[in-house]
């Protein structure tokens, strides 16, 4: 769980790909009141990506899921609950 004591909190989301592959990875933020945030990420030559977060007073209370998907497949999930 998150509390706001400070007021802002960044968060990386790295991952690796194999290398080769095309395409971008997908991360989508599933947020409490259902609506879904995604992005895209374009990995490196050697399949690294890395993207960041940034969790302010201005984000729902509730839970969150953020997921990473590459051609369509999900590589990677984390939930947290900003309370």
């Amino acid at each position: 769980s998150i509390k706001f004591q400070d007021i802002l909190h960044k968060f990386d989301i790295t991952g690796t790909i194999r290398s080769g592959l095309s395409d971008s990875v997908t991360i989508s933020i599933n947020k409490p009141d259902g609506q879904i945030t995604t992005r895209s990420v374009i990995p490196d030559n050697k399949g690294h990506f890395s993207t960041s977060i940034l969790i302010d007073n201005t984000w729902q209370l509730g839970s969150y899921n953020i997921s990473a998907k590459h051609q369509n497949h999900l590589i990677g999930s984390i939930s947290f609950t900003v309370i």
